[in-house]
C-alpha cells in the first residue's frame, strides 16, 4: 500500500504514527502528520538522516517497514502532545527522531520530578544569558552533549553579549549547568559541513548560517554552587529560548 484513499484521508485528520522494523518489531520512528505523511519517508532521498538510513538498512536486510497509526482525528496540539509523550516513553535515544517532538513534557522518575518541581528558587543577580534547551535535553545526558546543545546555535544580541558573564543551560526552569564564554563565533557558510553533527537545532543551512555559538568552559565552582540545580522559573516568561538578565 502506497497511499490512503480520499475517504480515509477525510477520517484521519491529524494523526500520530509509528514506523516499525519488521525484523524485531521495534519502533524506530514516531511521527505526526496529515494525509499521506506516513508513506512519505520511504520516498525521501536523504541519506544524511538516521531515519532514512534505517529504512534503507531494513529493506537491504530483506525486511519491511511496518506502518501503524496510533491515534487519529486529533487537533494539531493534541497530535503534538501525543507524539512527544510517545517519544518520551520510548526514549529518543532508541529512535531516529531528531528532536523530542513539538511539546516535550518529559517522563520523570519520582526523584527527577521532585528535583525539578521542588527545586530551591534562586535570585539572578549576575549578568547572565539563560538558554532553554528543553527540546534537546535527554535523560543521562553527558557533560559534552549538554555543553554542545547549550552553545549551538542561536540568534543573539551582540550588544548584550558584551556584558554577559555567565551562561545558564536551563531545562524546565532548572539551571542544569553554568558556563563562562571565551568567545561567540558567527557560523559561516564554510563552517556548516563540519558543524552539521553538533548543530543541534537541525535547521536548514540557510537558517544556520549567521547564527552564533560560543566556545567556553564550566563556570567557577562558587558560581556553580550558587546557581546549579536551582529554579529560575519565575524569570522565564514567553516562548523565546534565550533570556538576558542584568545585561
Amino acid at each position: 500500500m502506497e497511499k490512503f484513499s480520499q475517504k480515509s484521508i477525510e477520517e484521519l485528520g491529524n494523526y500520530v504514527y509509528l514506523l516499525i522494523n519488521s525484523e524485531n518489531n521495534k519502533v524506530f520512528y514516531v511521527g505526526k502528520g496529515q494525509k499521506n505523511r506516513i508513506f512519505d519517508h520511504e520516498l525521501e532521498n536523504n541519506e544524511e538522516k538516521d531515519k532514512n538510513k534505517k529504512i534503507v538498512e531494513i529493506k537491504n536486510n530483506g525486511y519491511k517497514v511496518i506502518r501503524k497509526i496510533l491515534r487519529y482525528n486529533l487537533d494539531k496540539k493534541t497530535a503534538e502532545e501525543v507524539e512527544s509523550s510517545i517519544i518520551d516513553y520510548i526514549g529518543k535515544e532508541n529512535l531516529t527522531n531528531i528532536v523530542s517532538g513539538s511539546h516535550p513534557s518529559g517522563m520523570y522518575t519520582v526523584e527527577e520530578f521532585e528535583s525539578i518541581f521542588a527545586a530551591e528558587a534562586v535570585a539572578i543577580n549576575d549578568p547572565i544569558i539563560a538558554i532553554r534547551i528543553n527540546k534537546f535535553y535527554e535523560r543521562n545526558i553527558t557533560e559534552q552533549r549538554l555543553y554542545d546543545v547549550t552553545r549551538f546555535c542561536w540568534t543573539v544580541d551582540i550588544n548584550r553579549l558584551e556584558n554577559v558573564r555567565y551562561i545558564f543551560a536551563v531545562y524546565k526552569g532548572l539551571v542544569k549547568e553554568v558556563y563562562v564564554s571565551n568567545e561567540w563565533i558567527e557560523i559561516k557558510q564554510k563552517d556548516y559541513i563540519d558543524m552539521e553533527d553538533i548543530v543541534t537545532c537541525k535547521l536548514a543551512e540557510k537558517r544556520i548560517v549567521g547564527r552564533k555559538y560560543f566556545n567556553g568552559e564550566i563556570a567557577p565552582e562558587d558560581i556553580r554552587k550558587k546557581y546549579k540545580n536551582k529554579a529560575i522559573k519565575e524569570y522565564l516568561d514567553g516562548r523565546y529560548p534565550i533570556r538576558y538578565f542584568n545585561c
